[in-house]
């Protein structure tokens, strides 16, 4: 789903956040396959910063309930905010949404009406440099959707086997040189770690055959990142 946002400054506890105001284009299309009426019980399994759920919720009422779930604790900081208005009818839960069934029990919710999967990275992530996602800013290599996890992309990029690279490049990428990319990722290691998106980026750029990157219509580190 491709959304069109607009930003406002917000305060959530202490800390000034950039508010997102998401509005998907595609949420009519999600409110009738959900077929949504008043009194349903709906799970948004990648709330976000809550863009839909603002919509479903506004369907259901006066008395449907919504369970969020997201890996990202900052968008559940900001869709709590947004969805205060709905705070006796929202439930929003930190977690993978493969624990869905857990995260219901917990709740004592024995049955759902629908439920909504709105899969992949926000701008909103793309946009915060400190999380490391995107090779627009130079940042610590992070990349995780949920901060609470041990383990950043730092750890795989300098940690991994050369196939263990190679196969998550073109498993998650379809990068078509991840093999000379792994390789050339190796090399560059055993100099010196690769800390930052900056350095990873230039890695994969020297990775490529000569010519390659004249010859893209996206960056050559676009699949990597990805």
């Amino acid at each position: 789903m491709i959304p069109i946002e607009e930003r406002t400054g917000t305060m959530i506890g202490e800390i000034e956040v950039a508010a997102i105001e998401h509005k998907p284009v595609m949420s009519k299309e999600v409110v009738e396959a959900l077929h949504l009426r008043a009194g349903l019980t709906i799970v948004d399994a990648t709330i976000g910063t809550g863009a839909h759920a603002q919509k479903i919720l506004k369907e259901i009422a006066p008395d449907g309930r919504l369970i969020g779930i997201d890996r990202d604790e900052d968008s559940l900081a900001l869709t709590k905010e947004r969805l205060k208005d709905f705070h006796d009818r929202v439930s929003l839960v930190h977690a993978d949404f493969r624990n869905i069934d857990k995260v219901l029990a917990e709740l004592r919710i024995k049955k759902i009406d629908g439920i909504l999967f709105d899969l992949g990275i926000s701008s909103y992530q793309l946009d915060s440099q400190e999380r490391g996602f995107s090779f627009r800013y130079d940042a610590p290599l992070d990349m995780r959707m949920d901060r609470t996890s041990q383990i950043l992309a730092y750890d795989l990029v300098n940690n991994l086997t050369e196939k263990e690279i190679s196969d998550i490049l073109w498993a998650f990428g379809e990068e078509r040189w991840h093999s000379r990319i792994a390789r050339h990722l190796i090399r560059q290691r055993n100099q010196s770690p690769l800390s930052t998106t900056g350095q990873l980026k230039d890695a994969v750029l020297r990775a490529m055959p000569h010519g390659v990157t004249r010859r893209q219509r996206i960056h050559p580190a676009t699949r990597t990142f990805q």
